[in-house]
Parts: structure tokens; sequence; C-alpha cells
């Protein structure tokens, strides 16, 4: 919270002693001790554009693609590979499913998540819109957007972004391109800064990513 807090409620946000030490570890029903649970914030950064973006544009040669089907939003195959491989070691060390939410700002990288709700009955997959409100243990966000051109879209509005930030009880886990986000407005390179010097960063090798149909 303490990003939010400094740049959206003049830090006034303060966290209440009895829960700002908590993390997924702690949780009540036993949870192991590992490196997805013992960390408060987790930013899996994907610079480097082996994890671009898509849309309907790219794919008009598949009949039937995640693309075709929500139009002109925008996807991320190998983040929706990355959020997987995360919930599924949560969901090892012992996180309930029902505990985790998988939110982003595009209804087609939704699509591309869907799967999740077979593999691990009970997570809870949204828009950062419409989880507003809301909260859980741990949400994962996927910012979507990876290009050269540092074209971010909704994700320039930080007022959704701020909903998505402040939604987790235990943990924060955001997944994104920080090459092109941080090109997007003078408070998205700010919250790149925060989370590189503040989370427990984490950079991937593409190669390593299995994408599934």
């Amino acid at each position: 919270m303490r990003f939010p807090s400094d740049q959206l409620y003049g830090s006034k946000l303060v966290a209440a002693d009895a829960v700002k030490g908590r993390l997924l570890k702690d949780l009540p029903y036993g949870v192991a001790d590992t490196d997805e649970t013992n960390e408060p914030v987790i930013f899996i950064d994907t610079q480097g554009g082996d994890f671009p973006e898509t849309n309907e544009e790219d794919d008009t040669g598949k009949k039937g693609s995640i693309r075709s089907l929500y139009g002109e939003s925008k996807a991320n195959e190998m983040e929706a590979a990355l959020v997987r491989i995360h919930v599924g070691r949560l969901v090892s060390a012992g996180v309930k499913p029902e505990d985790i939410a998988v939110v982003t700002p595009y209804n087609a990288q939704l699509g591309l998540l869907a799967p999740l709700k077979d593999a691990f009955p009970g997570i809870e997959l949204g828009s950062i819109d419409g989880f507003q409100g809301r909260e859980k243990e741990v949400v994962i966000v996927s910012l979507v957007r990876s290009n050269t051109e540092g074209e971010v879209g909704f994700l320039s509005e930080k007022r959704r972004l701020n909903v998505a930030m402040t939604r987790p009880k235990r943990s924060l886990v955001v997944v994104g391109d920080s090459e092109t986000v941080k090109r997007g407005s003078k408070f998205l390179s700010s919250w790149m800064d925060w989370l590189e010097n503040n989370a427990d960063l984490r950079y991937v090798d593409a190669a390593s990513v299995v994408v599934t149909e």
C-alpha cells in the first residue's frame, strides 16, 4: 500500500499493526514458506521484447482466435503463461484457489486466462474495473502491454490501476513489461521505479515459458 498511499492519498494510508506484516505463509490453514508466499510484493518483469502483446490485427488468419472473439482488445500469451505458473506454485504451497484473484485491464487477456478456472476451481478472474470494492489474500495483475512504441492504453488511468494495487490483503504480484509501461506516464514511470526498488524483482527467460493453446 506504500506506493498508492504516497502517490494518491498524501501518505495518509497507514496499515494497522495487526495486519501490516501479514504474508501468505501466515494464512491460518497452513501454507508453506516459499518464494511465492513470503514476499508482500513480487514484480515479474518481462522487459526485453520477448513477451509481446497481440491484438486482432495480428491474427487475422486465425479463425476463432481469442483476439477475434474480443475485437481489438489486447492480449499477451506469454504473460498468461507466467500467471498460470505463479498460480500453480501458490496452490502447490497450500494457498487455496478461492483466496487468489487474477485481474487485468483487457477482456482478451481474461479469455486467455479462462482455463485457470478449470485447473484451479474457486480462483477468481476479472477485469480491474470489475474488482473495485473487492479484495483477496493474493492478487495477480497482468498488465498485458508490451510494444516498441510505449503505448499503454488503459494503464494510463491511474485511478484504475489504484484499484489493482490496493486489493490484495497479503500479496500483490505484478506481471508486466517495465520498459513499455514506464513510458506511458510520469505516474507509471514512478510505479515501475518503485517496484524495481521495493518488490521482489524477477526476470524471466522466455525460452523457459511454455505457452499452451
